[in-house]
């Protein structure tokens, strides 16, 4: 009975870590799409911002 329960405990730790993986390579791919983002934001920024300089001169 004990092998059994060793058994369903191990099983339960492995699967909390591949959980615990899943959710840490989520988070890492979501900061990077986020970082992705607020680069191409500041880019866009910061031609918008040229064109207006351009613009006003």
């Amino acid at each position: 009975m004990a092998f059994f329960v060793a058994i369903i405990v191990a099983n339960l730790f492995a699967y909390e870590d591949s959980m615990g993986a899943d959710i840490v390579a989520t988070i890492w791919a979501y900061k990077d799409s986020m970082g992705a983002d607020i680069v191409a934001t500041i880019w866009a920024y910061k031609d918008s911002m040229g064109a207006d300089i351009v613009a006003n001169t």
